[in-house]
């Protein structure tokens, strides 16, 4: 008996902390973000091998 209602409570918890809310602005692109990695390197100039891909 003990054993189910801890495995039913753990459930209970996990599925609770799973929510759809906030995840969207959570994971936005930042406004002071421009660009992207690659474009950044790009500009720097000495990353041209890295991004060869070889």
């Amino acid at each position: 008996m003990t054993k189910k209602l801890i495995y039913f409570f753990s459930v209970y918890f996990l599925l609770g902390a799973c929510r759809e809310v906030g995840w969207e602005e959570h994971y936005q692109r930042p406004e002071w973000l421009k660009g992207n990695a690659g474009e950044l390197l790009e500009t720097r100039g000495e990353f041209s091998l890295f991004l060869e891909g070889g």
